[in-house]
């Protein structure tokens, strides 16, 4: 089956009431007015000690999401030529430990991948940005790399974790006033890592199945297709066998119910039990 392959190179409102008190000797009325339901809203889909603002995570997850989704409908051009489509890759979702691991490592303000056991081993990218622009350059720094991985080996790696098709949770850390040493002209940086579960980029790994989009996000327990990509559901479940010897005429030897048990637990593809 046809596949992309990762090269070694290679984010209620409160109930309005009155009160009265008094002031300068004469009783005035005091309001005290509704919190809209969005602002409420905004403040509950937030991480707790958060330091990303929700517009911020918006246009980091929505950037993501762009550029997998069009990925997935072969619509990302290389220098060469025009990547095939996706048919199991992942819309991704905000995760809160993933934002919490991403922060702590941005707090270090180094210009460097983290150690694989201070991230729990998950996937990782880095960003900087120049804090004269306005924050919509997170996505342009986002897009650019996403870009490049195609165009420089050098970025390879941050393009497959960007693209990975298994990942479907993503989380970021953000710290201004970083100085980067390897550039006088830009000194303060606003520095974004994002973590990504379950990571990507293997060496020798598919980056994703070539296929019509969603086609296989049956894979996906519970997910749907939205926008080209894989929506909602749990890890990902695969039709295969799980012993070595399984032959199809194994399959129709049911009338030992144990070893017919067997063979749907061990060689449930061989025998039609799942299809993939």
């Amino acid at each position: 089956m046809k596949a992309i392959q990762c090269h070694k190179n290679c984010f209620n409102c409160f109930q309005e009431f009155d009160r009265t008190k008094e002031l300068n000797g004469a009783t005035k009325k005091a309001t005290i007015k509704k919190i809209p339901t969005s602002s409420k809203k905004v403040a509950k889909d937030l991480c707790p000690n958060t330091k990303i603002s929700l517009k911020e995570r918006s246009q980091i997850l929505a950037t993501h999401n762009k550029f997998r989704s069009e990925l997935a409908a072969g619509r990302v051009r290389t220098k060469d030529n025009i990547m095939p489509q996706g048919a199991d890759i992942r819309k991704l979702k905000w995760d809160c430990e993933l934002e919490r691991t991403a922060q702590k490592w941005a707090e270090l303000c180094q210009w460097r991948h983290s150690d694989e056991s201070f991230r729990n081993h998950k996937g990782e990218n880095l960003y900087k940005v120049n804090q004269n622009f306005p924050v919509n350059r997170i996505r342009e720094a986002m897009q650019k790399n996403f870009i490049a991985g195609h165009m420089k080996r050098a970025a390879q790696a941050w393009w497959d974790e960007m693209a990975w098709f298994e990942t479907y949770k993503i989380g970021c850390g953000m710290k201004t006033d970083c100085i980067d040493y390897s550039n006088p002209l830009l000194k303060h940086m606003l520095y974004v890592v994002c973590h990504y579960d379950p990571r990507g980029n293997t060496l020798n790994e598919p980056i994703y199945e070539v296929g019509k989009p969603c086609s296989k996000c049956k894979r996906y327990p519970r997910s749907k297709c939205e926008k080209n990509l894989c929506a909602g559901g749990g890890p990902a479940v695969y039709c295969k066998d799980y012993y070595g010897n399984c032959e199809k005429r194994y399959c129709s030897y049911t009338f030992d119910a144990r070893f017919a048990e067997d063979m749907k637990k061990h060689c449930n593809k061989t025998c039609g039990y799942c299809t993939d």
